[in-house]
């Protein structure tokens, strides 16, 4: 089954639970309607549900006991439809019933994922959206024949500048900043390209006559990084080259030919030596244009798509181009050497609508794609031989989305779409690479390791903006499949694919080294669970593939060494490791269902305690103490999570029953630095928080979080914040705010505009206009 097959599936269920949790039939058609948003027509689309398919749940609203499973079923529908318009009903949902927990984790859960505001002015469809390069103006081309300037200084509260740009006798396609900020360049459906001063954007100013020489629509101009050329892209299979370095006076330099079809989109390359095209013939073109003025065919063509490429982009450091198609994929292409292209692996795919287009962001680290599917996908390229999609599309549009483009600070998405809206999407600056990870004990510094196998140190000082610290570094001998900091933070352990542990040196994060060489071990089965310090950090475990445990000293981890014979009693792998942290005891979890517990007061002399806990029916997967040390919770392939108690290891009992609601194992568990809060993940790709103050009455606070926490390698509390690190996709680590309040300052902040009048009307028609964050 495929991931997003998985997630529909997922989604249905928790859909049929809700209803059930109900009990009424207005309820169930609901969730049968947002079931049905998952079908798709004959051409393999999505089915869109209209707003008025959920009108049934207005009327059961009232009804007090069916308040959350309501407000559950509202949101789920919204939140893919719409997230802005979720996140603001969520906020009328809390200030309705502040003691519901389950509109608590909806508000984390929508807060951890991109949102969006509003722009409205245009009345007809949106091809292109553009920043200026110093981020404080956005230019928008439309359907409508007019290009319009946007006030975006502030993302959150845009303003319009000035009055549209006319001049274009049919609709307009491109609207494009000069390097410098001075020039706009716009084009269109009427083959010319007019050229505007926006020195003063309030105030722009028509330069000269069009510039002519295209026979049918221009479908994308673009500027040279030194802003001394201009490319235009034409229906006439041609892309032409303007001397644009007095915008008062262009003038035409060159015809490209090569395709035997309309040219759809043109880009330079970072250092302005390349130029590609993408078009019709379903080929991407190449030329050398060190020399603007000789430009030259390079011989090498781009070929792989199966339709028409509607967009091509380069990477900032130019290593890399994006190109999006109507094939509704997009690929990605090598272009370290331009005269030697070659494709990256296969291409990247989850759209159902062609491709309409592709950008990067600043840092080169996330692509952008629009689709005719009415969404926008991100996807981690940092490595772009193995890109990995990063949270679900953004929706929100009743039409095809057509344009996007990235702020220069990268923290603002601004997308086009058939509805003539515009929405600026505060992209999460809170990701990471990697798909693991692990927090320093003093929670300031995070360690990740990506699917490359690299390495990455991030200051997380102030959760919200985490910072690089030096160079990715690496060891090539195998991914990395678990990594644990020691107690003082000076040293990270790194449990690989190739037997092996490696200690590095971490006292100065921005230059982390080797302690020694690494430690060879016999397993061949490691999870992401299966290391672990004491809390003195002169011991450290690690699980073999036997079914045992090996104890090393590692007080000079330039000299680890093995304690002891290995601890055996398992009768499957080892999972999970954890330490209790008075660092006394060791617990191990195994795929033969139980947990086993030694005492390692001295660990060169470990001995079993107690009897092994067999409540759990299926595989032990993770494995978590309390900070108090009295409570170990469990995570399984059975679904659930169970408390024990150990405050006597020789005597341990299970607490109450076990704690269900995840649909699939339970794969990574994480108590809060204060010990009454737990975090538990699974294969359903969401996260469950535990009230777990009275641990043999655990009760679950609100529903399951975000549908796409892969939390099976990383899921941690932050040691120093209200901060929850998670694994969210293939290659990105997430660090969630789980503060109600920060969380409602930011949605009010990013989605304010959204829950208008008519709106309001539409899902409350019950209250009168009262938005939570202001008129």
């Amino acid at each position: 089954m495929s991931s997003d097959s998985g997630a529909r599936t997922a989604f249905a269920e928790r859909l049929a639970l809700l209803y059930k949790e109900a009990g009424n039939p207005p309820l169930k058609s609901v969730a049968e309607a947002v079931v049905r948003l998952q079908r798709v027509d004959e051409r393999g689309r999505p089915v869109r549900v209209s707003a008025q398919r959920i009108s049934d749940w207005r009327r059961a609203r009232n009804v007090p006991a069916q308040f959350p499973a309501l407000a559950a079923v509202l949101h789920i529908l919204m939140q893919r439809l719409d997230p802005s318009l979720a996140a603001q009903l969520d906020l009328v949902a809390h200030e309705l019933r502040r003691d519901d927990e389950g509109t608590y984790s909806r508000l984390i859960s929508i807060v951890n994922a991109p949102l969006a505001t509003p722009l409205s002015g245009h009345t007809g469809a949106v091809y292109l959206t553009s920043f200026s390069p110093d981020g404080r103006t956005l230019a928008t081309a439309s359907y409508d024949r007019t290009v319009r300037l946007w006030n975006v200084a502030d993302p959150h509260r845009p303003k319009p500048l000035g009055a549209p740009l006319t001049g274009h006798t049919s609709w307009v396609s491109s609207a494009v900043f000069s390097p410098d900020g001075h020039t706009l360049a716009s084009a269109g459906d009427d083959g010319t390209i007019r050229l505007w001063d926006v020195t003063d954007p309030a105030h722009p100013v028509a330069l000269g006559r069009p510039l002519t020489g295209h026979t049918g629509t221009i479908y994308l101009a673009a500027f040279s990084p030194d802003g001394r050329t201009l490319a235009s892209a034409g229906e006439d299979h041609t892309v032409r080259l303007w001397n644009v370095a007095d915008p008062h006076r262009p003038k035409a330099v060159g015809v490209l030919r090569g395709h035997t079809a309309a040219v759809r989109s043109v880009a330079f390359s970072p250092d302005g030596r390349t130029l590609a095209a993408g078009g019709d013939d379903a080929r991407i073109l190449l030329w050398d244009t060190a020399d603007p003025h000789r430009p030259e065919r390079i011989r090498a063509v781009l070929e792989g798509h199966q339709d028409i490429v509607h967009s091509v982009a380069f990477s900032p450091d130019g290593r890399t181009l994006a190109s999006g198609s109507a094939d509704d994929t997009v690929r990605l292409w090598d272009m370290t050497d331009p005269r030697r292209p070659a494709a990256f692996g296969s291409p990247l795919t989850g759209h159902t609508g062609p491709v309409w287009s592709v950008a990067f962001s600043p840092d080169g680290g996330r692509l952008a794609a629009a689709s005719a599917d009415s969404t926008a996908s991100l996807w981690n390229v940092a490595d772009p031989a193995s890109p990995s999609q990063v949270g679900e599309s953004l929706a929100g549009s009743s039409g095809e989305m057509y344009a996007l483009g990235f702020s220069p600070d990268g923290r603002t998405l601004a997308t086009g779409s058939g509805d003539g809206k515009v929405r600026l999407w505060s992209v999460p600056a809170t990701d990471m690479v990697g798909r693991n990870g692990a927090f320093r004990p003093d929670g300031r510094v995070l360690a990740t390791a990506a699917r490359d196998g690299r390495l990455r140190l991030w200051n997380v000082s102030r959760p919200g903006r985490p910072v690089p610290l030096g160079k990715p570094f690496m060891r090539a001998d195998g991914d990395q499949r678990s990594l644990v900091f020691s107690p003082d933070g000076r040293t990270l352990a790194v449990l690989t694919g190739k037997k092996t542990v490696h200690l590095w040196k971490v006292s100065a994060p921005s230059h982390p080294v080797p302690a020694g060489p690494p430690l060879r071990l016999r397993t061949r089965f490691m999870g992401p669970h299966a290391l672990a310090y004491s809390l003195d950090g002169r011991t450290l475990a690690t699980a073999y593939d036997d079914r045992t445990i090996r104890l090393w000293n590692v007080g000079d981890p330039a000299r680890p060494v093995p304690l002891g014979e290995p601890l055996t009693g398992h009768r499957g792998y080892v999972n999970a490791l954890a330490f209790s942290p008075d660092g006394h005891t060791l617990a191990g979890g195994s795929a033969d269902s139980t947990i086993r517990l030694w005492d390692v007061t001295d660990p060169s002399r470990p001995a079993r305690t107690g009897v092994p806990l067999d409540k759990h029916t299926g595989p032990v997967n993770a494995l978590a103490f309390s900070p108090d040390g009295h409570t170990l919770a469990s995570g399984s392939d059975d679904d659930t999570v169970r408390l024990w108690n150990v405050t006597d290891p020789a005597a341990a009992s299970a607490l109450g029953a076990p704690l269900t609601g995840h649909t699939e194992a339970v794969t990574s568990l994480t108590f809060g630095s204060r010990g009454r809060t737990l975090a538990s993940g699974g294969n359903d790709n969401t996260v469950r928080l535990w009230n777990v103050s009275r641990p043999f009455a655990a009760t679950p606070i609100g529903q399951s979080m975000s549908p796409n926490a892969k939390t099976a390698n990383f899921l941690s509390f932050s040691p120093n914040s209200h901060v929850l690190g998670v694994s969210s996709g293939a290659d990105t680590v997430r660090l969630w705010s789980l503060d109600a309040d920060a969380a409602i300052r930011h949605i009010c902040a990013v989605t304010r505009g959204v829950l208008t009048p008519e709106k309001w009307h539409e899902y409350l028609p019950r209250l009168s206009y009262d938005p939570p964050c202001g008129r």
